[in-house]
């Protein structure tokens, strides 16, 4: 099975927070709701803290390959180094990749970046200079 082909990972929100505020510090006494965003094989979630603060969880299909995340991390922190870049690019959050089991006690691996606000690319209007 592929990570193409395999189902992405079942979560349960009310246990997503528990563990979230369990395992990174930053979250722990802190009230946070989760909105889920479309994706295809993994689960992403905007992540609102008090209603102020937003991050991007993204919780990864079991398939995936822990190396390949690492190596998207190191694009985004080498990206995020472009000051012309910076802007647009979030930063990575979590200081490393933890292990979370969904309802299938499937090992699927988790990020936390910052959250970037502005309008999906697919949403915008699309003309020639952009």
């Amino acid at each position: 099975m592929s990570v193409f082909n395999s189902l992405p990972p079942k979560i349960n929100q009310i246990h997503l927070i528990a563990w979230l505020k369990e395992n990174y510090l930053f979250l722990s006494k802190k009230s946070i709701s989760l909105k889920p965003f479309n994706s295809e094989r993994d689960k992403n979630f905007l992540i609102n803290i008090n209603l102020k603060k937003k991050y991007v969880l993204k919780i990864s299909n079991f398939e995936e390959s822990k190396e390949l995340l690492k190596l998207q991390d190191y694009v985004l922190s080498e990206l995020s180094k472009r000051s012309s870049l910076n802007k647009c690019i979030p930063k990575k959050v979590h200081s490393s990749i933890k292990t979370y089991s969904d309802l299938n006690n499937r090992k699927c691996c988790v990020r936390i970046l910052t959250f970037i606000d502005g309008k999906m690319y697919a949403l915008v209007k699309h003309n020639a200079s952009l």
